[in-house]
């Protein structure tokens, strides 16, 4: 019996070996899916983590882009509000001819004194980014600068060309804040007698 006893003690040490082994087999695998899991959400955290600093990093980009062009054209509004007082000026000093300067010395002071406030005002407005757009008769119509209000028959100035300047436009930097407003040529009709 004893030898019975001890082969069945063999056979049961066989058995608990192989269940340990094939325990240890399961476990060995449990652990590699979990290290596996682990990797996977170590490797997302790390993508995430990168797609949040690209977009940190374009959020500060375009934040800083915004701050340059309210700086840049932030005056955009108020100059809008002195164009038409600095063509009021302008208008002003047009009417006073040279005659009435010579015959009236009050009106050739304050000639005067309104050429001075235009061209601080200009120097002014030069002095922030902006600029006058100020054609002559006879230039070019340019829809980038200009603002057609109507046509007028003339044969002085070629058809289509800059016939009036009704008052002057501006530019912020490289922006159009008022284009000019003009009058276009147009040809006399041979039709009207």
């Amino acid at each position: 019996m004893t030898d019975k006893t001890n082969e069945d003690k063999t056979k049961q040490e066989e058995v608990k070996n192989k269940d340990s082994s094939d325990e240890n087999k399961k476990n060995n695998k449990k652990e590699k899916a979990v290290k596996l899991t682990v990797e996977q959400q170590l490797e997302k955290a790390k993508s995430d983590l990168l797609l949040s600093i690209a977009d940190m990093q374009n959020m500060r980009k375009r934040t800083d882009e915004e701050i340059v062009n309210v700086r840049k054209y932030g005056a955009s509004t108020l100059a809008r509000d002195l164009f038409s007082v600095a063509d009021n000026l302008r208008m002003a000093i047009m009417s006073i001819t040279e005659q009435d300067k010579e015959n009236n010395q009050t009106l050739k002071n304050l000639s005067f004194g309104l050429d001075m406030v235009v061209k601080d005002f200009y120097s002014a407005f030069e002095k922030n980014g902006i600029k006058q757009i100020l054609p002559n008769v006879g230039d070019s119509f340019d829809h980038n600068k200009h603002q057609a209000m109507g046509e007028v028959e003339t044969d002085e100035v070629e058809k289509g060309k800059i016939a009036q300047v009704l008052s002057a436009g501006y530019t912020l930097h490289d922006r159009l804040l008022k284009p000019a407003m003009v009058n276009v040529a147009k040809s006399i009709s041979d039709d009207k007698e």
